[in-house]
């Protein structure tokens, strides 16, 4: 707030007079200004800061969610394929313990066949067959595999 003056303007020197006219409520609205200019400022930068920090934080929590999802994830269904790749594991197995037991000779498309086969019910059908006293031919028909 200005001070009001009891100096008379016509002894008053003209620099004194100017300062005290012009001068001081001009640097008080630079001041009133600059403060203002200053605080707009300040909250730009304080939003800058702020997102930015939020961005790191949210960023911080989001990837370390995610990474325990992904691994929870790659954990059950890895869990999932090996399971059923030892039961088809275990599967053919039986049907070449069979082919053994019996000295039966396969073809290299039957043993391909075997080999490549990923249905675990088929390769149990197989060795069913195999048990019965079926031959290789028989029991890799097309026909049979029906």
């Amino acid at each position: 707030m200005a001070e009001t003056s009891t100096t008379d303007p016509e002894t008053e020197d003209l620099p004194a007079l100017y300062w005290r006219l012009y001068g001081e409520p001009a640097m008080e609205e630079g001041l009133r200004l600059g403060l203002q200019e200053a605080r707009e400022e300040g909250r730009q930068k304080g939003r800058e800061v702020g997102r930015e920090e939020g961005f790191a934080e949210g960023f911080a929590e989001g990837f370390a969610e995610g990474f325990a999802e992904g691994l929870a994830e790659g954990l059950a269904e890895g869990l999932a394929e090996g399971l059923e790749e030892g039961e088809l594991m275990g599967a053919r197995r039986f049907v070449y313990r069979c082919i053994r037991a019996r000295d039966l000779v396969l073809s290299p498309d039957q043993l391909a066949r075997v080999e490549g086969c990923r249905d675990k019910s088929l390769l149990e059908t197989w060795h069913d067959r195999l048990i019965e006293g079926a031959s290789p031919e028989e029991c890799f028909a097309p026909a049979a595999i029906d």
